[in-house]
């Protein structure tokens, strides 16, 4: 049976300078993970505005977790300080 839960990180900077490091800086931060990881982290350097709001992210000082069903659909979500 194939496994069903699949994680994956994103890490959203909407600073226009850090957009134009963005291939450097990702490869940074792949540096400093298990390779076994890379596939499923994504970057994201653009505006995040509506995606905020969609995804009711009220603080970006603090990390956030959603669960998501397979049709796309928020079942859970938490948030907190990063460690």
């Amino acid at each position: 049976r194939k496994n069903r839960l699949q994680t994956v990180e994103v890490v959203v900077n909407e600073n226009r300078f850090y957009r134009l490091l963005s291939n450097v800086l990702l490869m940074a931060f792949k540096g400093a993970v298990d390779p076994a990881r890379h596939a499923s982290i994504a970057a994201v350097y653009a505006p995040f505005e509506q995606w905020k709001d969609a995804l009711e992210i009220s603080n970006t000082l603090v990390g956030y977790a959603f669960l998501i069903d397979s049709n796309g659909k928020i079942r859970w979500r938490g948030c907190g300080e990063c460690d």
